[in-house]
């Protein structure tokens, strides 16, 4: 399984994330219309960890979370709780974590993003 598929995973299989959001957690874009909140995830970056047996299985990505909402409040704790989904995924490691949050007025949504460094 890929680590896009496994962090999917550890989203959608999580009792807590479904009671948020349903199952309104897409890969680089939402559709249209989509009702709030929701997330969009992105793997910005990749990369396999080599050692000097070559080229291992274990790979890190470096992803970014949009969670929208009609409030701060609620965008960030949906992003709070993206990442305390992540943790709790036995076969996800977390890193550095950075945050921002914007508005962006053509949809009247607020947006908690954050980007995580997770291994797998």
């Amino acid at each position: 399984m890929s680590i896009e598929a496994t962090v999917y995973t550890a989203l959608s299989a999580d009792g807590g994330m479904i009671a948020l959001v349903n199952d309104r957690i897409y890969p680089m874009i939402a559709p249209d219309e989509t009702a709030d909140p929701y997330i969009v995830y992105t793997l910005i970056s990749g990369e396999n960890l080599i050692s000097f047996s070559g080229v291992s299985t274990l790979e890190r990505g470096l992803f970014q979370f949009d969670c929208y909402a009609t409030s701060s409040v609620a965008a960030r704790a949906l992003s709070d709780y993206t990442i305390t989904a992540i943790q709790a995924n036995s076969s996800l490691g977390l890193g550095d974590i950075s945050r921002r949050l914007d508005y962006f007025q053509e949809t009247r949504l607020f947006n908690s993003s954050v980007d995580l460094s997770i291994w797998e």
